[in-house]
């Protein structure tokens, strides 16, 4: 999806392309504040997101709301509304903890509509180290995802030689990522022994001490088995593939 610059008038756009491009040729004071103000917000976006940045502002009137464009050096391109910090505060837009923000001389500006790979692969690794315990270690995504709520997307860490991967949705105010290959799920390794049990005519519950963990080939762990007697068995699992498979009995799996 490609956004274009938004101008408030019909004054020409003045481009921040980079450091050593940071003048215009606009003599009035209106373009050249808005060079100003686009090489800023250049500089800021490029800190926070390690991608070049190329903003074009319209030249800046009495407006207190108007929009720049922006162009990633990877090729996408998408909008930052930019308003005055003195007005009530917008909704938030779409995805707002992975897009990004700032305030420079009296101005507030979001960017729309867009989320960045370095902020969508942090909030990955911090969540499913306090939730779930699991040290992903580097993650890789698109340095720069366009588009409305419901847009997808997918990163990838490679944990203990496993190809973690998660698909990221982005909703209104917050993105959701969940794993599609790489992890051993605690809920389905209980499913399966329910299942097995069930063969048998035993009604089981099981508990296991995790959540996720990595899908380590050969790698085993156990779990615990609660009858309605209330008696209490291990249950022994071997993890098969990288893509979270695994099997279970009533006895250790032999080296």
């Amino acid at each position: 999806m490609l956004l274009g610059a938004c101008s408030s008038n019909d004054s020409e756009p003045v481009t921040r392309a980079g450091p050593d491009q940071a003048g215009t040729e606009a003599s009035d004071d209106g373009s050249d504040k808005a060079a100003s103000l686009a090489e800023r917000i250049g500089k800021d976006l490029e800190q926070s997101t390690g991608i070049v940045m190329k903003v074009t502002c319209p030249a800046l009137t009495k407006d207190t709301e108007f929009s720049c464009s922006v162009e990633a050096g990877s090729g996408e391109r998408f909008a930052i509304d930019i308003a005055s910090a003195g007005t009530a505060p917008q909704p938030p837009n779409a995805a707002a903890a992975s897009a990004a923000s700032g305030r420079i001389d009296g101005w507030r500006w979001q960017t729309r509509e867009v989320a960045f790979g370095k902020r969508l692969a942090g909030q990955i690794r911090a969540f499913y180290a306090a939730e779930h315990q699991l040290e992903l270690g580097d993650i890789l995504c698109p340095a720069v995802v366009v588009g409305p709520p419901g847009t997808r997307a997918q990163c990838t860490a490679r944990t203990r030689g496993v190809a973690v991967v998660f698909e990221v949705t982005r909703e209104r105010d917050r993105d959701r990522y969940e794993p599609q290959r790489g992890l051993v799920v605690a809920a389905l390794a209980g499913k399966l022994a329910i299942e097995e049990y069930a063969k048998q005519g035993v009604e089981i519950e099981v508990e296991c001490d995790f959540s996720l963990r990595v899908s380590v080939p050969g790698e085993t762990f156990t779990c615990t088995a609660h009858t309605a007697a209330g008696e209490r068995a291990p249950l022994y699992y071997r993890i098969v593939d990288e893509d979270g498979g695994i099997r279970v009995q009533n006895r250790p799996f032999k080296p």
